[in-house]
């Protein structure tokens, strides 16, 4: 899941509430508690770490011959 920006354009950035915001919200507000998910592995990446990846392979693919 896609999540709030670490650095770029400013800590914490996010442009909507996302599939993050059923998971990230009730755990936001202290219900952890109530989920019981034991075989569930939830992998969460910063939005902006995934558009500078995006656009670094985007500009090596494009100077690779």
């Amino acid at each position: 899941m896609v999540y709030g920006c670490v650095r770029e354009p400013f800590p914490g950035w996010v442009d909507q509430v996302t599939p993050l915001g059923i998971v990230g919200l009730p755990l936001g507000m202290g219900m952890a508690r109530a989920f019981y998910l034991p075989n569930v592995v939830l992998d969460f990446i910063p939005g902006d770490l995934c558009t500078n990846s995006i656009i670094v392979t985007t500009a090596h693919a494009a100077t690779t011959p």
